[in-house]
């Protein structure tokens, strides 16, 4: 699995803290 950042190059630092880490596997597999 990807880290964070990678998986959010597009988005804001800050931004990517407002989701759960659940959230955040669910996006990377959009």
């Amino acid at each position: 699995m990807a880290p964070v950042g990678d998986i959010h190059t597009f988005s804001e630092p800050d931004v990517t803290t407002m989701f759960t880490e659940e959230e955040l596997v669910l996006l990377a597999f959009e």
